[in-house]
C-alpha cells in the first residue's frame, strides 16, 4: 500500500479522503459563512445613524461570531488550547498591550480560541498584522472591524510612514471606537524566518542569544503606547499582557492547513499570561524599552525551554501575583452553540444566494 508524506507526516490512502474531506468541509463552510456576514455588516451600516454606541455593539457581535467559528475549527479537529499563569479575562475592560511570541500560521487562530470566551474581549479588540492576512476572506472581516495591516519588511524611509499610518489609525479607529485591547507580534515574522537573523543581531549588539523565541522590534509597541496614550488621556494604556504559546512540537509547528485539513494527529496547545502594569514598562525610551523587551522575552525561553523539557511551564505556570491564577486551565467550546451558528450562517447563505439568484432571472 503506498503512503502519501504531508509536511512529514506519513499519511494512508485512507487518511488522505479523511483529511481531504475535512479540508472541503472547512473550505465550504468558510465560503457560506463569510458571504453572508459581509451582507449583515453592510445591512448594520444605517444604524450608524441611530448612534455611535449602537453600531459598535452590533458590529462587534458579528465580528465576534466569524473569529470564534474559524476559532472552532480547531476544537472540532480535537485540538485543544490550554491556558495558564495570569486570569487575563479579568482585565478585559482596561486598555491593554496584547503580545505574543510568533511561530506559525496557526498563532493567530490560537489567540482567537484564547479570547473567544473572555467576556467583551473580541468585540473590542484591534489587531496589528501582516498585510498578506488582509487578503484572505477572514482579512475582510478584520478590514471592515478597522483591524491595522502592515508590510513587515520596510527601508527607513518606509517605516517613518508606516509608522504615521500606525499613528493616524489608532487615533481613527482604535481611540474613536473605544477598542480595549491590541494585539501584536512583535517578532515581525515567524520563529523559523527569523531565528537567523535574530541570532545574528542579538551577538553583534551584546543581547542574549534566542533560540525558541527571536528578538523583539520595538518601533511598533512604542508608537502604539506613545500615541493612544496622548492621545486617550482619560483611558490610556494600563497593563501588557505577554502571551506565551508553545505547540507540542517546536521543530514542527503546527500550522493554518493542520488544524483545517487534520493532517496531523491533533494535539494540545498551551498558553501562559503574564500581566505587567504599564508602570514598569519604560515606553518613553526607545533604548529602556529594548532592555525592557530584552528581559520578557528571556522569561519566554526560559518558560519554552521548561515547556519542552518537563511538558508544563513550570514555576511560571501560576499566577504572577497580580490576578487570579489560571492552572491549566481547558479553553472549551460549547459545540451545540456554534454547531448551531455555523448551520444558521450556512443556510442564510444559500437561501439569500438562491433568492438572488432566481430575482436575477426573472428580471
Amino acid at each position: 500500500m503506498k503512503w502519501l508524506q504531508v509536511d512529514g507526516v506519513m499519511l494512508s490512502p485512507r487518511d488522505v479522503v479523511r483529511c481531504s474531506s475535512r479540508l472541503v468541509a472547512t473550505s465550504v463552510n468558510q465560503l457560506l459563512v463569510v458571504p453572508f456576514w459581509l451582507l449583515l455588516f453592510l445591512a448594520i451600516q444605517p444604524t450608524r445613524l441611530a448612534g455611535h454606541a449602537t453600531y459598535l455593539r452590533l458590529e462587534g457581535t458579528l465580528y465576534k461570531s466569524l473569529l470564534d467559528l474559524v476559532a472552532y475549527w480547531g476544537w472540532v479537529e480535537g485540538f485543544r488550547l490550554y491556558e495558564s499563569g495570569d486570569d487575563i479575562g479579568e482585565y478585559t475592560g482596561r486598555r491593554c498591550l496584547v503580545m505574543a511570541n510568533h511561530q506559525s500560521t496557526a498563532d493567530i487562530p490560537t489567540l482567537f480560541a484564547a479570547l473567544h470566551d473572555k467576556p467583551g474581549a473580541t468585540q473590542r479588540v484591534m489587531w496589528v498584522s501582516d498585510l498578506e492576512l488582509m487578503f484572505s476572506h477572514v482579512g475582510l472581516v478584520m478590514l471592515g472591524h478597522g483591524d491595522l495591516f502592515l508590510r513587515q519588511k520596510l527601508g527607513p524611509d518606509e517605516r517613518e510612514k508606516t509608522l504615521k499610518k500606525m499613528d493616524s489609525h489608532l487615533v481613527n479607529k482604535f481611540i474613536r471606537k473605544d477598542r480595549r485591547w491590541c494585539v501584536l507580534f512583535p517578532e515581525g515574522g515567524f520563529l523559523r524566518k527569523r531565528r537567523a537573523t535574530s541570532q545574528r543581531f542579538a551577538e553583534k549588539n551584546g543581547y542574549p542569544i534566542l533560540s525558541r523565541v527571536s528578538i523583539p522590534r520595538v518601533h511598533g509597541i512604542e508608537r502604539i503606547l506613545n500615541t493612544v496614550n496622548s492621545h486617550a488621556k482619560d483611558a490610556p494604556f494600563e497593563y501588557v499582557i505577554d502571551v506565551t504559546i508553545a505547540y507540542a512540537d517546536q521543530g514542527s509547528c503546527l500550522g493554518l492547513p493542520d488544524m483545517m485539513a487534520g493532517w496531523r494527529r491533533s494535539e494540545d496547545i498551551h498558553v501562559h499570561y503574564s500581566v505587567i502594569p504599564l508602570s514598569q514598562v519604560p515606553y518613553q525610551s526607545k533604548d529602556e524599552l529594548m532592555h525592557f523587551m530584552i528581559r520578557v522575552w528571556s522569561e519566554k525561553e526560559r518558560l519554552l525551554d521548561c515547556f519542552y523539557s518537563t511538558g508544563s511551564f513550570g514555576a511560571g505556570e501560576g499566577s504572577t501575583g497580580r490576578s487570579s491564577p489560571l492552572c491549566r486551565r481547558l479553553c472549551a467550546f460549547d459545540d451545540r452553540k456554534y454547531l448551531a451558528m455555523n448551520l444558521v450562517y450556512s443556510c442564510l447563505t444559500i437561501a439569500t444566494t438562491t433568492l438572488a439568484t432566481y430575482l436575477w432571472r426573472k428580471h
